[in-house]
């Protein structure tokens, strides 16, 4: 009664060892160093190029950067698809896509996360960002609920704006105010028991 052995120790050169058998390439999460299979590391699901480190995908909530699987991804890229994508080159950073910017370059302000050289109308730098005024303004001031000049339908007291000029009307006092439509501004009443005025 004679016994074989099927345990490979080594393999043609068309072939790779993998554990004791001859196959022809290595399985996903391995890859070939000097003819035999070697699992990738831990955080790689898939490796090439005969190095364990050299991950092409991660694990779990890995992100692949530059072959390597780390738990978030640096400064100017954002995780797509657990690959670490660079952001567009207008955002110093980005989440969630390439355009999507949550930061700036120096001469840059952030505002709805898109970069700008200087905020746009209907905005007002804080610090490195563009803050959105109150609707009811065109232009902000010195904060965003200042207003500089009223949005259409708008009518401009003081540094407010309304839509409807009996609402900055003083009760106490009897300051009553009504939309002027020629100059888009409330006017205080010049009757004192008016309730509502409008161009008088």
């Amino acid at each position: 009664f004679s016994t074989s052995s099927t345990s490979c120790t080594s393999c043609d050169e068309n072939s790779v060892l993998n554990g004791n058998q001859c196959i022809s390439e290595c399985e996903i999460g391995s890859t070939a160093i000097n003819g035999k299979c070697e699992k990738c590391k831990s955080t790689c699901t898939s490796c090439h190029g005969g190095n364990i480190s050299n991950c092409d995908s991660c694990i779990g909530n890995y992100n692949l950067y530059m072959n390597d699987c780390i738990d978030s991804c640096p400064e100017g890229t954002t995780s797509i698809n657990g690959v670490c994508e660079k952001c567009n080159p207008s955002c110093l950073g980005c989440s969630g896509s390439q355009d999507s910017c949550t930061s700036c370059p120096n001469d840059q302000f952030l505002f709805d996360f898109k970069c700008y050289s200087e905020c746009p109308t209907g905005s007002l730098q804080q610090g490195t960002e563009c803050k959105r005024c109150d609707p009811s303004c065109k232009e902000g001031q010195t904060s965003v609920t200042q207003c500089k000049v009223c949005s259409d339908d708008y009518f401009g007291l003081g540094d407010r704006c309304y839509s409807d000029c009996s609402k900055a009307n003083d009760y106490e006092n009897g300051i009553h105010y009504g939309a002027n439509t020629e100059t888009q501004k409330c006017e205080q009443c010049k009757d004192k028991d008016c309730v509502d005025c409008s161009s008088n």
